[in-house]
């Protein structure tokens, strides 16, 4: 397309050039010949001139249609540029929609296909039995790895969660909680041995940052908003584990899932109650998640 843009300018530029050195070259031997009578009696020079500014126009009408060409072609040319440019961009993030609430049905297909690995990072699950405990259970059972992180429910951050979700949400967090840990430990109990050592699942003891739905390279990304639950927040959904934000948030996940000052381990069948029913160890001034709030 370039060669072609270069083209059409250079016609136009010659035609330009040339249509003046035509009349400039060409006017003076048509008024030659006809004082010196060259040219027949009933053709004087004013016709002559006539037919050469005939000739011009139809000249200066090739050279507007080509200049109409340039500027389409460069139109079409910015507009392919901005197009692919914008394109570039959002494979490079990763980003491919929004949803306006966490499309259940959408990530139990991308469970029931995941090959790898499937992730999610929640304060609490919402309807994990309902939605999610079969594609879960037929993930572990095929070989599939399942990582949870969920909050852990005597953390100082469930009352700041349940504080910025309101009043009817009080005190509703760590029941959550308390509900996924119990489906998710029944689920361990029906596994085989092999499903089981792939079902893991830590509690976190900080500030969350981003919801995560993880199937293979497919996430499902919300944020933490005041006054509503994140499966109710518009949903990311990005493809690519090496994208731009494909890669910051499975890094994100790693960060707390592999810092055990930031989680712990979930002991099936009844382990996790006793850690649970166990006061936090004072924390000094700057290191709890208290204090990450400030």
């Amino acid at each position: 397309m370039g060669a072609n843009i270069a083209s059409v300018r250079r016609v136009a530029v010659e035609v330009g050039i040339g249509v003046p050195g035509l009349l400039a070259f060409v006017l003076p031997i048509v008024d030659a010949c006809t004082n010196f009578q060259l040219l027949p009696g009933t053709f004087d020079s004013g016709q002559a001139s006539l037919c050469v500014l005939g000739a011009v126009a139809m000249c200066l009408a090739v050279m507007s249609r080509a200049v109409s060409r340039i500027n389409g072609i460069d139109e079409k040319v910015a507009a392919l540029v901005e197009g692919r440019s914008r394109a570039g961009n959002l494979r490079e993030s990763g980003l491919v929609t929004a949803h306006p609430v966490l499309p259940a049905e959408l990530f139990k297909e991308y469970v029931g296909a995941a090959r790898s690995e499937v992730t999610i990072l929640q304060t609490w699950i919402p309807d994990f039995a309902e939605h999610f405990r079969e594609p879960v259970r037929a993930a572990l059972t095929r070989g599939v790895p399942v990582r949870i992180l969920l909050l852990l429910p005597n953390s100082p951050v469930v009352g700041l969660r349940e504080r910025s979700l309101g009043e009817s949400e009080q005190h509703k967090v760590k029941l959550e909680v308390r509900i996924n840990l119990e489906v998710l430990s029944a689920l361990w109990q029906d596994l085989d041995g092999p499903a089981r050592a792939r079902l893991q699942v830590r509690m976190y003891d900080t500030l969350p940052s981003v919801a995560v739905y993880r199937a293979d390279d497919h996430y499902l990304i919300s944020s933490f908003l005041h006054g509503k639950k994140a499966v109710m927040c518009t949903q990311s959904e990005v493809r690519g584990d090496d994208t731009l934000i494909g890669r910051e948030v499975r890094n994100e996940f790693e960060a707390i899932w592999g810092n055990p000052a930031l989680s712990e381990p979930v002991e099936f069948p009844d382990g996790w109650k006793d850690r649970i029913a166990r006061p936090l160890p004072a924390q000094a001034p700057g290191s709890g998640a208290a204090d990450e709030n400030r």
